[in-house]
């Protein structure tokens, strides 16, 4: 391999690093943004006040936070990559989880109709 294959490569394997580190640093704010107007849907589906459903959002955000406390040593001991990949092993088994449950309806009476 001559030096500007090299140079392409390292260049490459550089941008490459650069957008897959951007798009997981967007998981948290995308999940926000999903989970902010659903606050009333959640509200009205088990049938409580606004501000118990606002707990909800303080306990995602203190869950981040402990994460991110855990992730620090576990990243000093085992390196970045592990502790990132089981991270966003978790969340796809989240997902995946909650994708594939029953698709009725568990709270008809907070659903609304589409205009």
């Amino acid at each position: 391999m001559n030096a500007l294959q090299e140079t392409r490569s390292s260049t490459t394997s550089f941008y490459l690093t650069a957008v897959i580190l951007g798009l997981l640093t967007a998981v948290g704010p995308f999940a926000i943004d999903m989970y902010l107007p659903a606050l009333p849907f959640i509200e009205k589906g088990l049938d409580t006040d606004t501000a118990t459903v606002q707990l909800s959002l303080l306990s995602f955000f203190v869950a981040m936070s402990l994460s991110q406390l855990a992730y620090g040593p576990l990243a000093d001991i085992y390196g970045r990559k592990r502790p990132l990949f089981l991270g966003l092993v978790l969340y796809l088994l989240g997902a995946v989880a909650h994708s594939s449950r029953t698709k009725t309806n568990p709270y008809p009476q907070a659903t609304l109709p589409i205009p």
